[in-house]
C-alpha cells in the first residue's frame, strides 16, 4: 500500500469543490503569515489550520452514537437535487454523546447530508452522505443555532467544528450499530477528519453561521 502524504492538499480537492479547496489553502497561508508576525491568537480557529493532520486527530475526542437517523424524501430543489427531512424517531431517537458527556438529540430538520454549510457538496467522487451520522449532528448544531432550538441553541461555532471532528473520529474508532444490529466502523482516515474539520471551521462556514437564517425551522 502506498504511503499517504499527510502534508498533501490532494484530499481537499477530492472532498470539496476546487474553488473551496483553494479557499482553504489560502486560509492556511494567511494563518501561517499571522503566526510569523505574532498576530495569531491560540484560541483563533484559524490556528487549527497550522496543526498537522496527526495533531488534530490526536487532540480530538470521541463520543457515542445511539440509534440511527430517520431520513424522509421531501421533494426536490430547483436543480433537481433531492430534498430530505431528518425526522426524530420518538421511540428510538438518534443521538450523539460527545467527549464531555453532553448528549445531542437532533430534532426535525431539513437536511441533505453535508450541506449546512452547503460547501460540503463537491466533486462527483464525494458523497454528502459519506459520513452521514456526523453530518446530521453538525447540521443540527447549525439548525439549533439558527432556530433557537433548546437545549442546544447555546452551542457555539467552535462547538460545531469540534463536534464535526469528534463524530468523524467516533465513526472510525468507536463505531455504531447498523440497522441489522451489526457493529460497524468506518476505516480510519486522518486526512478526512483534518480537511472536513478545516472546512467547517473556515471563514466561509463562520459567515454562514453568522448569516441571517434562511432555513425552515420545524
Amino acid at each position: 500500500m502506498a504511503k499517504i502524504d499527510l502534508k498533501s492538499p490532494q484530499r481537499a480537492f477530492e472532498l470539496f469543490h476546487p474553488g473551496f479547496a483553494q479557499a482553504l489553502m489560502k486560509e492556511q497561508a494567511e494563518a501561517k503569515g499571522k503566526q510569523l508576525i505574532g498576530m495569531l491568537d491560540s484560541d483563533d480557529l484559524s490556528a487549527r489550520a497550522l496543526l498537522s493532520p496527526n495533531q488534530l486527530y490526536n487532540q480530538t475526542g470521541t463520543g457515542k452514537f445511539a440509534n440511527l437517523p430517520r431520513i424522509v424524501l421531501n421533494g426536490f430543489y430547483e436543480d433537481r437535487t433531492p430534498k430530505f427531512v431528518f425526522e426524530r424517531n420518538k421511540s428510538k431517537p438518534f443521538s450523539f454523546t460527545d467527549s464531555t458527556g453532553r448528549k445531542l438529540t437532533p430534532g426535525d430538520m431539513d437536511t441533505d447530508g453535508g450541506s449546512i454549510p452547503r460547501f460540503l457538496h463537491g466533486n462527483v467522487n464525494y458523497s454528502p452522505w459519506g459520513y452521514g451520522l456526523g453530518y446530521i449532528v453538525h447540521d443540527w448544531v447549525f439548525v439549533a443555532h439558527k432556530c433557537k432550538s433548546k437545549p442546544d441553541d447555546n452551542l457555539t461555532f467552535d462547538d460545531s467544528a469540534r463536534l464535526m471532528a469528534e463524530t468523524l473520529k467516533t465513526m472510525m474508532e468507536v463505531g455504531f450499530t447498523d440497522y441489522d444490529g451489526q457493529a460497524r466502523k468506518y476505516p480510519k482516515n486522518i486526512l478526512d477528519v483534518y480537511w472536513i474539520h478545516l472546512a467547517v471551521s473556515s471563514k466561509i462556514a463562520r459567515d454562514l453561521w453568522d448569516k441571517k437564517p434562511t432555513l425552515k425551522c420545524r
